[in-house]
């Protein structure tokens, strides 16, 4: 080598070897930081949480007693992991089928519903269906009071009655028909022998000739009388529609708008005057001023009835209270003559 490079080297030795360090410390920092980063890295990966598949389950939304109807108003639907979801977990899908049954256990809000708490078709009679205080009533339907056979059971329905009602005066009846609101969301609780939703084996819906009905005691009286006086017609509403329908009846007179009638002014009412003849006789003393009396003119009236008769009865009447008066004036005055003769005398 050089000799000139090892005087150099020599010289500079301290600080070549203080470089060297430097460079390898870098080194070992960089390698070291490098792993300490993938170690890191890979332990992040290996904690952090796998996606998890979520399954949408039918659960309880408030606190649920052993016998309660299992029904959309009692049931939610929520996402759950899968890994939590058995085989007896009712699913949306599934749930329409268990719509109408009975809980076999009492369950807690959120728990999910599965086939094992509810009691199945066999395990039930359709009486344990009715609830305490409530009748279940069966009335007859043809092919457009069922909805064209779409009815089915779970279903809220109005029921309109189209009668004669009776008179206004209270013999007899109307003139026409009119359709009432009956009874209003009702549940229908079963369509013929068919007590839960759905279709036949060929996805068409089931022919049906009755509807069973949730009743109070009152209303079934009232829905009895109503089968015998008239035709029952049943209306499909949302479940979640309570806006009652207007209680007011419709005829066939209210279709058609009556025209408006004239006001009719109140007639006068003039007092009759007597308008028989103005009758005078004259003959001795006051004259006799009068009306006319009435007469008839049926033939078989009395002859006294004429105006000619009446008149001269009349005139004789009056002659003869004359004369008598006439005749009884001399009398008195010869009696007050008397009378005061006397008076004087005894003077």
């Amino acid at each position: 080598m050089n000799p000139v490079v090892i005087r150099i080297l020599e010289r500079h030795r301290n600080l070549l070897l203080m470089s060297a360090a430097m460079l390898c410390g870098g080194v070992a920092i960089y390698a070291g930081s490098r792993y300490v980063n993938e170690q890191v890295q890979a332990e992040r990966e290996r904690l952090a949480p796998v996606a998890q598949q979520m399954v949408d389950v039918v659960v309880a939304n408030a606190t649920l007693d052993k016998g309660d109807i299992v029904s959309g108003d009692t049931m939610a639907i929520r996402s759950v992991p899968a890994e939590y979801v058995s085989s007896s977990v009712v699913t949306p899908e599934q749930f329409d089928a268990l719509v109408g049954q009975r809980l076999l256990l009492s369950m807690r809000p959120g728990e999910m519903l599965s086939t094992a708490a509810v009691s199945s078709a066999e395990q039930l009679v359709f009486s344990s269906r009715v609830k305490p205080g409530i009748r279940a009533l069966t009335i007859s339907v043809d092919e457009i009071n069922s909805i064209s056979g779409m009815l089915q059971p779970g279903d809220r329905i109005d029921l309109l009655l189209t009668a004669r009602p009776p008179s206004a005066s209270g013999h007899g009846e109307a003139e026409h028909d009119a359709t009432v609101p009956l009874l209003q969301n009702l549940l229908v609780m079963a369509t013929g022998r068919q007590v839960r939703p759905g279709a036949d084996e060929n996805g068409d819906a089931r022919s049906f000739s009755s509807v069973t009905v949730e009743v109070t005691p009152g209303q079934a009286q009232r829905l009895i009388v109503a089968q015998r006086a008239g035709r029952l017609t049943a209306v499909l509403r949302n479940p979640d529609d309570g806006m009652p329908m207007d209680a007011a009846a419709v005829d066939l007179r209210s279709l058609f708008p009556q025209p408006a009638r004239p006001a009719v002014a109140p007639r006068k009412v003039v007092a009759r005057q007597d308008r028989r003849p103005q009758m005078i006789v004259g003959g001795m003393g006051q004259p006799m001023i009068g009306r006319m009396p009435a007469y008839s003119l049926q033939p078989g009236a009395a002859k006294s009835a004429t105006p000619m008769m009446a008149v001269q009865e009349q005139a004789q009447a009056q002659e003869k209270t004359q004369m008598k008066t006439l005749t009884q004036a001399p009398v008195q005055a010869q009696v007050q003559a008397e009378e005061s003769g006397n008076s004087s005398m005894n003077r």
